[in-house]
């Protein structure tokens, strides 16, 4: 975005404009100043300092390096100006001036800048050769303004870029590096910037997991197993960890089980390997597991639930007092328990878990509070894709009426039997939306029928 800037001087005021979100501004000379006005007097001259003001996120040290500004070179009105475009360019702040004072010693910039407001955490899908902490150091060396997060627009991005393929360079890993704004699947704003390595294929060549009991390390070995010859995927591991292996600890009581994962270790090709070497690298890849102190299950009380008896509730819920507390399991009941809900209306119902630890006893007390909502009726029910006699039929088998209470786990099984209805000769694709009125707590259901190909 280009914007107009001035430079001011003592006796006039001159017009400059350039590419950037920086604006300069000269101030008066100190009393130790030669003779005459600032435009003639000042030219290029040693650099004594550079401070930076206005910045609640930086130090001014790592702004005046980021400036690419160096104590003792010979500086003038064009370095000040590349500078303060290099950190507007940035991204990093949403504005940036400047002031300086000089004398026959040298001159002192004082650069004032102003803070972006968005940042995002910057990740690193397939970097291999380096840890976080080390990949993270590396950069900051060329960008001092790197923290680990970026700034959702300006070059700081490329710039990052840029330093991760010189480190591939050295570490003769093949590939480009690119980098994604990565959204949410419903839009939204940036959520981080993801570096990725294009071009190559990094391989895992061995995983395996160490700190696993002797109850959890056969099941683990076999989800580690099948992590081999795959490719190396950060993203794809750490769902692993979450989806995979910690729940194996969850289900035998490691309620504060922790699995971290170092960085992967280059390795050779295996023999039988008929990959191409010079377009694949090969890494190995170890979660280590901290499994912490195993749980029993102290108690379980309710709250909030008022539509649904305490004990039915109960009813739901497999877990024991004493036995080992089994958080895949209660998630399961809670599940169950929502879907209760939606049976009789209340669609929005949520359950919340909150868990009490008792680490001298090595137990766990779980309070489950329900917040029911509002209860919904049936509104209008709509049909597509049939013609007027099929719909007839369909309507048919609809059991819940207009005004009457909504029950949100009925929707599958008139699919299924909506299906059996229509012409066999046909395959019949449903799809269907639901649309909750939240003004007349109605909600309306839209189903369409779709033939996609003869049998």
């Amino acid at each position: 975005m280009k914007r107009r800037v001035w430079l001011f001087t003592m006796c006039f005021l001159a017009a400059l404009a350039w590419s950037s979100n920086s604006r300069a501004q000269t101030a008066a000379p100190p009393a130790d100043a030669q003779p005459g006005t600032q435009k003639d007097n000042f030219t290029p001259r040693k650099l004594l300092g550079v401070t930076a003001t206005g910045s609640q996120r930086f130090k001014p040290q790592a702004i005046a390096s980021a400036s690419g500004l160096t104590l003792g070179m010979t500086a003038g009105e064009d370095e000040f100006r590349r500078a303060a475009e290099r950190l507007g360019d940035s991204g990093v702040f949403s504005d940036v001036t400047y002031t300086y004072s000089y004398s026959d010693a040298g001159v002192k910039l004082t650069l004032q800048v102003k803070d972006a407001a968005e940042f995002v955490p910057a990740r690193f899908e397939d970097f291999v050769g380096f840890s976080d902490d080390e990949l993270l150091a590396r950069i900051r060396e060329r960008e001092p303004l790197f923290d680990g997060t970026l700034p959702v627009s300006g070059k700081l991005t490329m710039r990052v870029s840029d330093i991760l393929q010189g480190l591939l360079i050295e570490k003769h890993i093949p590939g480009r590096v690119e980098f994604d704004r990565m959204v949410r699947e419903d839009g939204g704003p940036v959520q981080a910037i993801l570096y990725s390595i294009e071009g190559v294929s990094i391989l895992i060549r061995s995983a395996r997991l160490t700190g696993a009991g002797p109850e959890e390390r056969p099941r683990l070995e076999t989800l580690i197993e099948r992590l081999k010859g795959r490719d190396y995927k950060r993203s794809t591991l750490e769902y692993a960890i979450e989806k995979q292996i910690l729940p194996v600890f969850h289900e035998q009581g490691y309620l504060k089980a922790e699995v971290t994962m170092p960085a992967p270790q280059l390795a050779p090709a295996p023999a039988d390997s008929r990959e191409d070497a010079t377009q694949t690298t090969f890494v190995d890849i170890e979660f280590v597991a901290h499994p912490g102190s195993q749980y029993r299950l102290a108690g379980i009380e309710w709250s909030g639930n008022k539509a649904v008896p305490t004990s039915q509730m109960n009813s739901l819920l497999r877990g024991r007092s004493g036995e080992l507390a089994n958080t895949v399991q209660l998630a399961a009941d809670l599940e169950r328990a929502r879907q209760l809900y939606a049976s009789q209306g209340y669609i929005r119902a949520a359950i919340r878990a909150d868990a009490t630890f008792d680490d001298a006893a090595r137990s766990v007390q779980f309070s489950l509070h329900v917040t029911e909502g509002e209860q919904y009726k049936m509104g209008e029910l709509d049909l597509r894709g049939v013609d007027r006699t099929q719909e007839e039929r369909l309507r048919s088998l609809w059991r819940i009426r207009a005004g009457e209470v909504y029950n949100g786990g009925y929707l599958q099984s008139f699919l299924a039997d909506a299906v059996k209805s229509l012409p066999r000769n046909l395959d019949w694709v449903p799809t269907h939306h639901v649309t909750a009125n939240v003004v007349t707590k109605t909600v309306d259901v839209e189903v369409t029928f779709t033939a996609q190909a003869t049998k």
